[in-house]
């Protein structure tokens, strides 16, 4: 069977993947406390300049 717009429209209306997934509330809570934790140590580190030498 060749795979033209008519069988592409016919193939994406049948999802063979089944219901989305949806986190836990406390996953989630657990998730965001983790991603500020790790985004807070990135936000206070300084920055520093690396001397690149040439030649």
């Amino acid at each position: 069977m060749p795979f033209n717009t008519e069988t592409a429209k016919a193939a994406g209306k049948r999802s063979k993947r089944g219901p989305s997934k949806v986190l836990d509330p406390n996953i989630k809570e657990k998730v965001e406390i983790l991603y500020e934790s790790v985004f807070g140590l990135f936000n206070n580190t300084p920055k520093r300049s690396f001397n690149v030498r040439k030649g």
